[in-house]
């Protein structure tokens, strides 16, 4: 066949490809001003170049010789930070300009706090210039916060020696130094910037019915501080702040966000260091002011940690089930891992050189990760326990007629398992002088405390914290003494149909917070608190007399039909786990025959000498 023309004809790497004109144009580009610009290129001066040349940049004018809007802006805002007017502007431009402002200068700092940290010098310029504008003082201060909880390191900055500072270092090193020093020195003086908006702007603390104050925004910055990194510098100063505001004549807002604060460090403290911090500072601070505090400073220790972390009962993650002489790596000090014949495998000395700094690898770095061992942990709770119940026993021997009173009862309640043996007996003895009104007589209101045959009838609830305290005192490491409860016994009888008719028996409230703005504390209703009392009596300690737990089965059952419907049948619960129990107690379903002699005195109040075998417990069927 004959072959076409120009498969004769000698092919190229570019043929076919048509020349560009010499005035051929790129796609049109916008530059970072907002003009858009069609740049030109010249024809190439073959293809093969051309190919070669394609990747090369198009050259663009430079953005940098012809400056932003954007960018003058910002450096006008930055040069002239100082000489800020708000006063000649319009509400809308200043509430706009100090916007914008306080957004640039904070995210400046954020995306890059090492170069950008003099920003934050910016927003605390900005914060001293609009003190006279409550609504722009509020927002620099609540930016000013966002941003240090944001850039605030995990751990706390310590200043350097005069070695480390005369040693020579990287610049890295050099530069983190510095960064770190500015970050403190700006932290402190936000710090005392807040501490004095509060001391002068306390006295008037709302300004607007629906706007809070500067004074009550810069305690929520101090708050906020501290529950969002109690680690880092200045600790113990916000700590002092905000615990000399916890309690106050009026239960206001700013007692209630120091309250709210001091709660939430407790409950989130795993390591104890900071609750043993604020227990020191809130103690003295109640002695200082003679127990004059509100009840909820005193309800606050009920927060904290101490049954998790002190309870001998509860097995944590990570405790070590060998002996206590035993390392976490499972070798003895100096020895090796045991044989099978029990003993110790001998190690020689390089081999002990190579554990021994294995250790201390294991150690450094536990440091480093803010771990705490067991051991840190037992010390700072336990200096905590310390500290609460010596606040609890000044109040209880000083100011046991005060409003204080339940809040101690309801702590000695809950922590009366971790008490020392040897503070029973003193303990004990004031509990029944609480519960028969020796130290509140002379105090009480009389609507709340009346007398009956010249007794003082103490109030129920403080009633049954004591005889609760008193039995889970007995009820642990209390076992192995010898100490009758039998006054208590009588008590806990006694106040079975003083309950009656309470409407709020089964509610957590208190008569002398009513009207006042409280914290949701963990306390126990008094229904919770008298279910506990019998359920100890009953089935947790030792054989309590036939007489008695029948005498307690029949006024419960007749004292339960006057109840609450849902501590009715709470009660009727417990008394099917009573009759389970004491087989006895059958006795009191017969009623053909009379299982005793005599009459049964419902209106005495000594279950040893009511007779209950002489009645029946109809009530069941009722």
């Amino acid at each position: 066949e004959k072959e076409a023309d120009y498969e004769r004809k000698p092919r190229t790497a570019m043929a076919g490809i048509e020349e560009e004109d010499e005035d051929s144009e790129a796609l049109p580009i916008k530059l970072a001003n907002g003009r858009i610009v069609r740049p030109r290129r010249s024809a190439p001066e073959h293809p093969r170049s051309q190919l070669l040349k394609a990747a090369e940049p198009i050259p663009v004018e430079p953005v940098a010789e012809e400056p932003t809007a954007t960018s003058s802006r910002r450096k006008a805002r930055a040069k002239k930070a100082d000489e800020i007017d708000i006063s000649a502007m319009s509400k809308k431009e200043a509430s706009l300009f100090i916007r914008n402002y306080l957004a640039e200068a904070a995210q400046t700092v954020v995306e890059d706090p090492e170069n950008g940290i003099d920003s934050l010098k910016r927003l605390r310029s900005i914060t001293l210039q609009v003190r006279a504008y409550p609504q722009y003082h509020r927002l620099a201060l609540l930016t000013q916060l966002a941003v240090f909880k944001d850039i605030i390191p995990g751990y706390m900055i310590r200043s350097l020696t005069e070695d480390e500072k005369s040693a020579k270092v990287s610049k890295e090193v050099k530069q983190l130094r510095i960064y770190e020093e500015n970050l403190v020195r700006y932290y402190q003086q936000y710090l005392q910037t807040l501490d004095e908006l509060i001391k002068d702007n306390e006295a008037h603390e709302i300004t607007h019915p629906n706007q809070p104050s500067v004074a009550q925004v810069a305690v929520q910055c101090m708050c906020d501080l501290l529950v969002a990194a109690p680690h880092f510098n200045f600790r113990l100063n916000l700590l002092n702040s905000i615990v000399s505001r916890m309690s106050a004549r009026e239960y206001t807002a700013i007692p209630q966000l120091c309250c709210r604060a001091i709660t939430q460090l407790f409950q989130q403290d795993e390591s104890g260091q900071y609750s043993c911090d604020a227990v020191s500072i809130i103690s003295k601070m109640i002695k200082g002011r003679k127990y004059n505090v509100h009840i909820e400073v005193i309800k606050s220790f009920l927060h904290l940690r101490l049954r998790e972390e002190l309870d001998p009962n509860v097995v944590r993650e990570g405790d070590s089930k060998g002996k206590p002489g035993d390392s976490k790596t499972g070798f003895k000090r100096g020895t090796g891992p045991m044989t099978d014949m029990g003993k110790a495998a001998h190690l020689s000395r390089k081999t002990r050189k190579h554990l021994k700094e294995t250790q201390q690898v294991r150690k450094e770095l536990q440091v480093a990760d803010a771990e705490y061992s067991q051991e840190e942990k037992q010390k700072w709770h336990t200096e905590t326990l310390k500290m609460v119940f010596i606040t609890y026993f000044r109040i209880l021997k000083n100011k046991a007629s005060s409003k204080l009173l339940p809040a101690v009862l309801e702590g000695l309640a809950r922590f009366a398992h971790l008490i020392s043996v040897e503070f029973f007996a003193d303990l004990l003895s004031i509990l029944k002088q609480i519960m028969n009104g020796e130290h509140i007589h002379q105090s009480v209101d009389e609507d709340t405390v009346d007398s009956d045959e010249g007794h003082v009838l103490v109030p129920t609830r403080i009633t049954l914290l004591c005889i609760v305290t008193a039995f889970q005192l007995l009820s642990g490491q209390g076992e192995a003494l010898n100490i009758d409860l039998q006054e208590f016994h009588t008590q806990l009888y006694r106040v079975l149909p003083r309950l009656m008719g309470n409407a709020d028996l089964d509610q957590s409230t208190h008569d002398d917070l009513k009207g006042q703005i409280i914290l949701d504390a963990k306390v126990d209703s008094e229904a919770a608190l008298l279910l506990k009392a019998l359920e100890i009596l009953f089935f947790k300690r030792g054989q309590v007399p036939i007489g008695r737990v029948a005498a307690f089965t029949k006024r419960l059952a007749s004292t339960a039909m006057y109840y609450p419907p849902a501590v009715a049948v709470k009660c009727i619960t417990l008394i099917r786990m009573l009759l389970t129990k004491y087989r006895r107690l059958d006795q009191l379903f017969n009623t053909e025959e009379a299982v005793t002699s005599g009459v049964y005195m419902a209106e005495l109040d000594d279950p040893d000498l009511c007779n209950p075998f002489a009645t029946s417990l109809y009530e069941i069927h009722v």
